[in-house]
């Protein structure tokens, strides 16, 4: 059985729906992760380079988050110029279609 694009994307829809951040952040693994890493990294403003350089993942008792440690980090985030807001919408996109993948490939097999 094969799943048209038009049946992928309602699918992807719902499932879009039904995901909480911590399932995605669990779909997307470590290659979600370090796709917002680097979105983060490249979206942040650059005076020393301190703010970039502390932006990393970091492993925890459930997977792993997207940290930073600068002090400053929240300031430039909420009122400067947003980084990691945008690497974590960009990072559930991809998170949804890696998802969405392995949906299809479940479907097909039946």
């Amino acid at each position: 059985m094969s799943l048209d694009d038009r049946e992928l994307n309602r699918v992807l829809k719902k499932k879009e729906r039904d995901l909480t951040s911590k399932a995605l952040k669990q779909r997307a693994g470590k290659e979600g992760l370090e796709v917002m890493e680097k979105i983060a990294k490249s979206n942040v403003a650059v005076d020393t380079g301190a703010l970039r350089d502390s932006i990393r993942i970091e492993e925890t008792n459930d997977g792993a988050d997207l940290i930073t440690d600068s002090p400053y980090a929240a300031s430039e985030e909420y009122l400067g110029r947003a980084y990691m807001r945008p690497a974590a919408q960009q990072g559930e996109r991809q998170a949804i279609m890696e998802a969405g993948k392995e949906f299809k490939k479940e479907a097909e097999k039946r």
